[in-house]
């Protein structure tokens, strides 16, 4: 597995990295597996896979690539 490279801190809140499983409950009951990122006093990054993301942002709309036409 290629390491993911560390993105850019655009908080002022002093990070810590962690590498940790979770699990996410939806409000149905459904449970989903998600990996920790990294932890602040104000938030947590979570990292998953295109199929978790579709069932937690279930309208998320993927963003189409730029061109001149519309």
């Amino acid at each position: 597995m290629k390491p993911v490279a560390a993105k850019l801190n655009l908080r002022n809140q002093q990070r810590v990295d962690v590498a940790t499983d979770i699990t996410i409950e939806k409000p149905d009951g459904c449970c989903l597996t998600c990996s920790v990122s990294n932890l602040s006093r104000t938030g947590v990054m979570i990292s998953c896979n295109q199929e978790t993301v579709k069932q937690l942002i279930p309208s998320k709309r993927r963003r189409l690539p730029a061109t001149g036409f519309r």
